[in-house]
């Protein structure tokens, strides 16, 4: 992992990391920010990330599943972000987001495999994807906050372009406050987010697409991708 949070001493952002494991199994991530873009209120964000493995964990039923039901999956994918947005009045800000997303799964050698009629099993993707989102960010540093709200919310539409599979909307909204304890040098945060989809015109959403609770974090003691599902 490389970055630089202060990059050209302007204050963009840009991040670059990349993990390999066992069996090939690799994922990539590239990052850049520019807080303002050709010295213009604006701002814009790219983000690249690609994905390579060969167990993905996949539970039948959803958020209903039993621990027994697990399956395992081969997934390659590339997603593709880029972000142009603005402040509009104090802490409040808008953006705006097009999103490229390649993919292409299929069940695991690793038994047991997850089956065939799984949505979006044995197929692949290519879908764009546009999310207006509105955000509140009263924090004092986002890299290491101590004090402050962080408030989002968004809407995701996405269509398959190389067939007629794939369409649905997704919702979500994000609340964190963090309060300062302990003389400030501990830093309490509580979190809430809501998450939802739902498919469009007779469309289906890939199962690798479902909604993720640890997407960006583990959950203790339990199997990763034990909770997903369209909410």
């Amino acid at each position: 992992t490389a970055f630089n949070n202060n990059l050209f001493h302007q204050g963009k952002e840009a991040r670059l990391s990349y993990l390999r494991g066992t069996r090939d199994n690799q994922v990539a991530n590239v990052f850049y920010r520019d807080p303002s873009l050709f010295g213009s209120p604006w701002f814009f964000e790219t983000h690249g990330f690609v994905l390579d493995f060969d167990e993905g964990h996949f539970f039948a039923g959803g958020n209903r599943a039993r621990e027994e039901d697990q399956t395992n999956f081969e997934l390659k994918q590339l997603a593709w972000d880029v972000t142009i947005g603005r402040k509009l009045v104090g802490d409040l800000s808008a953006a705006l987001t097009g999103r490229l997303l390649i993919a292409d799964a299929k069940g695991s050698d690793r038994l047991p495999p997850t089956p065939a009629s799984v949505t979006g099993n044995n197929s692949s993707m290519t879908a764009l994807a546009i999310e207006p989102s509105l955000q509140y960010d009263s924090r004092d540093n986002p890299f290491r906050a101590t004090r402050g709200w962080f408030v989002e919310g968004a809407f995701t539409y996405t269509d398959q372009v190389d067939r007629d599979q794939f369409r649905y909307i997704g919702y979500r909204a994000e609340i964190q406050r963090y309060i300062p304890v302990f003389h400030g040098n501990r830093v309490l945060l509580l979190r809430a987010y809501f998450s939802k989809q739902d498919t469009v015109g007779g469309g289906a959403i890939p199962f690798y697409e479902l909604n993720l609770l640890d997407l960006n974090n583990g959950l203790r003691g339990v199997d990763r991708g034990r909770w997903q599902d369209r909410g």
